[in-house]
């Protein structure tokens, strides 16, 4: 008996320091959250697309914050000189064009953009919808790895309620138990983990090297 509530009671602890991961990366902490992972599960950052997209939103909270600060914007270009550029090559066939994109950011700290689509790129890299997708494939990944998933009563009873406002939506009936479900269905659901590709691409190398050095 005594073991069943000690694994309870480790099951609850892991759940909670997903969750409090999950808060660190909503609240623009990249680099504690990154921490606060090497120290649960190192295994999970070797995953090289997870790895590129964490940093890569790193780069992105240190241009938001930049301002005039001179500081925050050379710890942005250290970012992508060190943990950006020498991945963008082959992390995955998209990398190279994300990390271009993403480059373009510079722009909008302390200076106008020349060229009329930087505007609408430069919203998309910050939006905050990105990073809360970040963060659920991030507590996806660490569920999974360190088993924190939630209680099996809890998911029966959001499976039955999905299954019963479906059933309801057929029917063209309003579910009566239409309170529950804001409740207990999360509207952001966890997307499934990043599938694991090394693939490399061909793209302009000499400019990653030029930035690298």
């Amino acid at each position: 008996e005594g073991g069943d509530e000690n694994k309870y009671a480790a099951k609850k602890t892991r759940r909670k320091d997903v969750l409090d991961i999950k808060a660190l990366l909503l609240g623009n902490k990249v680099q504690d959250a990154l921490d606060a992972v090497n120290r649960l599960d190192a295994t999970i950052l070797q995953d090289p697309r997870l790895l590129f997209k964490l940093q890569r939103q790193r780069f992105v909270e240190h241009v938001r914050c930049a301002g005039d600060s001179d500081e925050t914007i050379l710890k942005a270009i250290e970012v992508a000189r060190n943990d950006l550029a020498p991945r963008a090559l082959d992390t995955y066939p998209e990398a190279y064009s994300e990390f271009q994109k993403t480059m373009l950011l510079l722009l909008s700290v302390g200076n106008t953009p020349d060229e009329e689509e930087v505007p609408d790129l430069l919203a998309e890299e910050l939006a905050s919808g990105a990073r809360e997708e970040l963060a659920a494939t991030l507590v996806t990944a660490l569920r999974q790895s360190m088993e924190a998933y939630d209680p099996e009563l809890s998911l029966l009873l959001r499976y039955l309620i999905s299954t019963h406002n479906v059933y309801c939506a057929h029917l063209g009936l309003e579910s009566p138990v239409g309170q529950l479900t804001t409740t207990l269905l999360l509207p952001d659901r966890d997307p499934a983990p990043l599938p694991k590709e090394n693939v490399p691409m061909s793209s302009d190398e000499a400019t990653i090297q030029a930035l690298v050095q």
